[in-house]
């Protein structure tokens, strides 16, 4: 597991949260390498998040409550091995 720098994994989610942005994290299994386990997403408005979709098709997952972020682009996580995603919203101290 490579762990981020916490004003990465940390700062920036909260201040996002701060000005309105929900934001939440993915987690990817297995774990390429040289990749962290975990990224935040932010929720789009929901006109961004239909103009997303309908430009990229099936290329990028829109997650729950408009998520998007890294871990969401569907072609580099099938290009690098990923079989499993799933989204977590609150405080983790095991990582």
């Amino acid at each position: 597991m490579v762990r981020e720098v916490h004003t990465i994994s940390y700062t920036i989610p909260q201040t996002l949260i701060a000005f309105g942005f929900p934001t939440y994290f993915v987690f990817i299994h297995p774990v390429p390498p040289g990749a962290s386990n975990v990224e935040w997403v932010v929720s789009l408005l929901d006109y961004v998040a239909e103009k997303v979709k309908s430009e990229f098709m099936d290329k990028i997952i829109i997650g729950p409550a408009n998520g998007f972020g890294l871990y969401l682009c569907k072609d580099s996580l099938l290009k690098d091995g990923v079989k499993e995603i799933s989204g977590f919203s609150g405080e983790f101290s095991s990582l």
